[in-house]
C-alpha cells in the first residue's frame, strides 16, 4: 500500500512535535510505501512575510518566492534528520527535482504538469520527504502554490501515484458548523461538492485547489488530526442522496442590483477593479437586472473608482450538502425556521449541492443558531 502524507506547520512547529511525527511515521514505514509533504514549520510563513514586507513594497516575485519557500526546506531537513536519529532513511525531493511546473503569479501559481517518477523510485526503500507549497515555471524559477499550497502538493501527488492522500492539521475534520461558535458533530464523511462550497464560503479546513485536484482525479482525501488516526473522509457519493453536512456563514458583504441596457457594463467595471464577485446573475427583463454578491471592501474600490452603486449590507449563510433540490421537505424546514425567526432575507438559491441565503446585517450567525437544531 502507498499513501502521502501531509503535515501542516502546527504539526511541526517545534522540535519535539517534530520527533513525534518521526515516531508516527516510522510506525507505518515499514508496511507502507509513504511520500510526506511538508508545511512551514509553525508562523514560519508569516514571520518570513513581516520581514519582506519590513523592507519596504517590493515586485521581485521571484525574491519574495524564494525567501517564503525556505521555511518548507527547513521542515523537510528537521524531519529528515529526526528520522535519520531513529533509524528511518530518508529522501528529500523538492518542486524542481519532481518538475512540478507551474504557470501565473509567481506567489500563486496554477500547477501543470509534474513527475512523480524519481519519488517512486526511492518509494518503499526510504520515507520520502516533499517540500510543499513549491513550484517551478518553465524558466526553471522557484515559484509558490499560496494559500493552502501544501494541501494542493500532497493532492496532486496522491493523484499521480493513485494513492490516498491523509493531511494532518490542527483540527480533528470537517464539522457540520464551526464548533468553536456552535458545538456540533464531527463528520466522518463529506461530499466533495459541499467541501468545495465551504472552501469558496471561506471555510479554513482544505483548500478549495487541492479539492478541485481531489475532485478532477477521485483522489481518496482525509482530514484528521495529526497523529490520529481517524477524520473526516472527503466522499464522492452520487447525488441522489439527501444530507446536509455543512452550515457555515460569512458577514461583511454588499449586494448589488442593478438595472442596465448595455451588457457587461458592471463585469468590466469590476475587472478594472480587480473584483472577482462571490455570485452573479443576469435577469433579462425590458431592462438587464444584473445581481451580485461582492466583498464590502470592495465597494469602497468602485466608489474611488467614481462608480455609483446602491448596495445593501448583507450576510451570507450556506448550507452544502447533496440531492437539496429533490426533497421538498428540506426547503420547507428552513422557510418554517426564517419566518418563524423573522428573519429579512435579501436572497435565496437553492442548488443540488448548496442552499445560499442572504440575510440583513447581524443575523447570519443567529440563523446558524437555529439551523444547528434541525434533523435534516
Amino acid at each position: 500500500m502507498r499513501y502521502v502524507y501531509k503535515f501542516g506547520g502546527t504539526s511541526l512547529e517545534n522540535a519535539e512535535k517534530i520527533k513525534k511525527v518521526a515516531l508516527f511515521i516510522k510506525q507505518r514505514w515499514k508496511k507502507f510505501e509513504l511520500a510526506v509533504v511538508v508545511s512551514a514549520m509553525g508562523k514560519t510563513t508569516n514571520k518570513l512575510e513581516a520581514l519582506a514586507s519590513s523592507l519596504g513594497e517590493s515586485k521581485c516575485e521571484t525574491a519574495k518566492a524564494s525567501l517564503l519557500s525556505v521555511g518548507e526546506n527547513i521542515s523537510a531537513a528537521m524531519l529528515s534528520l529526526a528520522l535519520e536519529n531513529i533509524g528511518v532513511p530518508t529522501k528529500i525531493l523538492t518542486a524542481k527535482e519532481l518538475k512540478i511546473i507551474t504557470m501565473g503569479n509567481k506567489l500563486s501559481a496554477v500547477i501543470t504538469s509534474a513527475d512523480v517518477g524519481v519519488l517512486k523510485k526511492y518509494l518503499g526503500e526510504k520515507v520520502v520527504i516533499v517540500t510543499g507549497f513549491q513550484g517551478i515555471d518553465e524558466k526553471g524559477d522557484l515559484t509558490l502554490l499560496g494559500r493552502g499550497g501544501s494541501d494542493t502538493t500532497a493532492v496532486m501527488l496522491a493523484s499521480l501515484l493513485d494513492c490516498k492522500a491523509y493531511i494532518f492539521t490542527d483540527v480533528d475534520g470537517y464539522h457540520i458548523c464551526d464548533p468553536n461558535r456552535h458545538p456540533s458533530r464531527k463528520l466522518k464523511h463529506i461530499n466533495i461538492y459541499s467541501a468545495i462550497e465551504g472552501a469558496y464560503a471561506s471555510a479554513k479546513i482544505l483548500d478549495k485547489r487541492c479539492l478541485e485536484i481531489a475532485n478532477k482525479y477521485k483522489t481518496d482525501v482525509e482530514v484528521l488530526k495529526s497523529l490520529s488516526k481517524s477524520g473526516t473522509e472527503v466522499s464522492f457519493a452520487p447525488f441522489e442522496g439527501y444530507f446536509v453536512d455543512g452550515i457555515s456563514f460569512k458577514t461583511e458583504l454588499s449586494f448589488v442590483c442593478y438595472a442596465y441596457k448595455k451588457t457587461n457594463y458592471l463585469q468590466i467595471k469590476f475587472k478594472n477593479c480587480n473584483i472577482c464577485p462571490l455570485f452573479e446573475e443576469t435577469i433579462s427583463l425590458d431592462k438587464n437586472i444584473y445581481k451580485c454578491l461582492i466583498e464590502a471592501k470592495d465597494m469602497e474600490k468602485l466608489r474611488k473608482s467614481g462608480l455609483k452603486l446602491k448596495e445593501e449590507r448583507v450576510e451570507e449563510v450556506l448550507l452544502t450538502g447533496s440531492g437539496l433540490t429533490f426533497h421538498r421537505d428540506f426547503l420547507k424546514k428552513v422557510q418554517n425556521i426564517i419566518k418563524n425567526g423573522e428573519f429579512c432575507v435579501k436572497y435565496l438559491s437553492l442548488h443540488p449541492t448548496f442552499l445560499k441565503i442572504l440575510v440583513g446585517q447581524g443575523e447570519a450567525e443567529r440563523l446558524v443558531g437555529e439551523l444547528i437544531k434541525l434533523k435534516f
